[in-house]
This record gives structure tokens, C-alpha cells and sequence, in this order.
């Protein structure tokens, strides 16, 4: 599973580094030399594809619930905490549909990877569109359900659960270092 993820992130890279490298002079927040830097497009590249394992670690890890419960703890707004454990908890249910869709297919003799990269990107739109349809039919499920249901975002409870000693010590360094970076960034410290 871990191999599929890379194999589908790397030519995003390829590109996030090419562009990084090659066309930084030409961003309105860049003001220096028309130069090509290897240095930035290199960082930039690592500093995505950390935000990319960063994401997936986090969307195979952590149960819808827990990260509602989480939210509602930090006494967000209770329509942010339903989109985003709405969000989350459907993540799975579109990459099952994708998996589907592109099996079927497969077994009816497509070959999606196969050919120029514009014949690629035709033969991934057979599976987009009906994955698009398969998306609105269940958000269409979904609104439904909750109506009927009479769920109102202002009748859910908030979750009383203390933190444990790992957890504070977990926030604590989070903040230390998120504190350590801003210094050694802004001001050069350390």
C-alpha cells in the first residue's frame, strides 16, 4: 500500500521540483537574480513530500472519531469539526470506490497506466467521471440521512476526556519545536 502511495506522489515531486528550481525568479515574492537553485527546488521538494507522508500518516492512523473527539476538545466551532469529520471519515470510502471503479476496468481489458501521458490522462478520465457520480450520490445519501435523522450541528455534545501525561508531553514538544523553528527562521537564533 505504501509503494502505491510513492509511486503516485513521485511524479508530483518530479514536477513541484523542476518548477521550484527552474521558475522561483518569477514569483512576485521572490525579488533577487534570475538564477536556477538547485539548493531551494531540493528543500522545497523534501519540505513537500514531508507534508505529503506527514498527511498520509495521519489519514491512516487516526479514526474519524478520535479526531472529532480532538477538535471538540479545542472548542472549535462545531460546523468545522462535522465538514472535517465528514472529510475524513469519506476519505476512505472514495479511495474504496477508486479502487473499485478502476478494477472494473481492468477486468473489461483497460490498461490505465499504459501509453503517452496524454493517452494516460484520457484513460484516467474513464475513471474519474464515474468517480465524481459516486461522490454525489453519496453526498446525496448523506444530507439525506442526517435529515432525516434531524441532526442539527447545534445537538452534539461536547466529549470530556482529560488528557494524559503523554499527551501534554507530546503538545509540549510540538510547541518547543514549532517555537525553536520560528526563532532560528526570523531571527536566527541557535
Amino acid at each position: 500500500m505504501l509503494f502505491n502511495c510513492v509511486k503516485i506522489v513521485i511524479p508530483m515531486l518530479i514536477v513541484a521540483f523542476i518548477t521550484w528550481t527552474l521558475f522561483r525568479s518569477y514569483s512576485i515574492f521572490y525579488a533577487g537574480g534570475g538564477d536556477v537553485d538547485w539548493y531551494f527546488g531540493s528543500f522545497m521538494t523534501v519540505r513537500l513530500s514531508a507534508v505529503l507522508a506527514i498527511s498520509f500518516i495521519l489519514v491512516s492512523t487516526v479514526k474519524p472519531l478520535d479526531l472529532i473527539k480532538a477538535l471538540l476538545f479545542f472548542k472549535l466551532p462545531r460546523k468545522a469539526v462535522l465538514v472535517a469529520g465528514l472529510t475524513f471519515r469519506h476519505i476512505h470510502t472514495v479511495a474504496n470506490d477508486y479502487r473499485t471503479i478502476k478494477e472494473a476496468l481492468t477486468s473489461k481489458g483497460f490498461e490505465l497506466d499504459k501509453g503517452s501521458l496524454i493517452k494516460r490522462i484520457k484513460n484516467y478520465s474513464l475513471v474519474i467521471v464515474p468517480l465524481l457520480v459516486r461522490c454525489i450520490e453519496n453526498a446525496e445519501k448523506l444530507s439525506l440521512a442526517l435529515e432525516l435523522r434531524g441532526i442539527k450541528i447545534e445537538n452534539y455534545g461536547r466529549f470530556s476526556e482529560k488528557l494524559s501525561g503523554l499527551d501534554i508531553l507530546v503538545m509540549t514538544i510540538c510547541v518547543i519545536c514549532i517555537v525553536f523553528a520560528i526563532l532560528y527562521y526570523w531571527i536566527g537564533v541557535f
